[in-house]
């Protein structure tokens, strides 16, 4: 079976979260949109809210597209979404399924 496809996805590679001053690269593999930052657990979850809803209102969060983010330790979290909304975070053991 192929690698899955890489594609870049139609915005910056590095973003800044409208609420504070988190950069994050993006970029789509498959059907996972992948977030690379240097943030962890905890400021993850207070500003996934703020990065989901951006992600959203630029138009690269398509519904069908699940998130993950990997922090600077290489740890996976992914952030759950329903309806183009932020609803949690989920654990991910290693990088997701594409």
């Amino acid at each position: 079976m192929p690698p899955p496809a890489v594609a870049t996805v139609p915005a910056p590679a590095e973003r800044r979260s409208p609420r504070r001053s988190l950069r994050y690269s993006c970029r789509r593999i498959g059907r996972v949109l992948v977030l690379d930052g240097g943030v962890d657990a905890a400021a993850l979850a207070a500003e996934a809210p703020f990065l989901v809803a951006e992600l959203v209102r630029s138009g690269v969060l398509l519904p069908g597209l699940r998130v993950a983010h990997r922090d600077r330790t290489g740890a996976w979290t992914e952030l759950l979404v329903a309806d183009g909304r932020f609803t949690g975070l989920g654990a991910l053991g290693s990088a997701p399924d594409c």
